[in-house]
């Protein structure tokens, strides 16, 4: 006949705690929070190098030139030269808030609704209802 042991239940404890700081280590480990703060210059829209053609509602307007300051206490600001299919040039400067989780910044612009944007390394990628701006902080 074997003979049982009986394991302290203080023991018990220490290895069900153990495991569970074991198996959650992983969850609880994130990456530092990406530091969104800076100035950033428009490179691109659509894929295409700035100055870019667009069209927006059957027009064509050339994007000339762009750029995004974001600031530490959680509002940023656009500007964006545009040309207008009459040639004249139209300069469109709009603030915003944003908060942000992870890389992706919700920016709630003041009397222009909401866009999402994702920021990896130096480069701030803007979904602006379908229209994709890209933009590179500088050094």
């Amino acid at each position: 006949m074997k003979a049982r042991r009986h394991l302290d239940p203080t023991m018990i404890l220490f290895v069900a705690v153990g495991l569970g700081l074991t198996s959650c280590s992983g969850a609880e480990e994130r990456p530092d929070q990406v530091d969104p703060v800076g100035e950033f210059a428009l490179v691109s829209v659509n894929g295409m190098a700035v100055p870019a053609d667009i069209t927006e509602q059957g027009m064509t307007i050339r994007v000339s030139s762009g750029a995004m300051s974001i600031n530490a206490d959680g509002t940023c600001s656009s500007s964006t030269v545009f040309q207008a299919p009459s040639g004249e040039e139209v300069t469109r400067d709009v603030t915003a808030t944003y908060t942000m989780e992870g890389d992706s910044l919700t920016l709630d612009w003041e009397g222009a609704g909401t866009t999402v944007g994702v920021l990896v390394g130096d480069t701030f990628t803007m979904d602006n209802h379908g229209t994709i701006f890209v933009y590179e902080r500088g050094r």
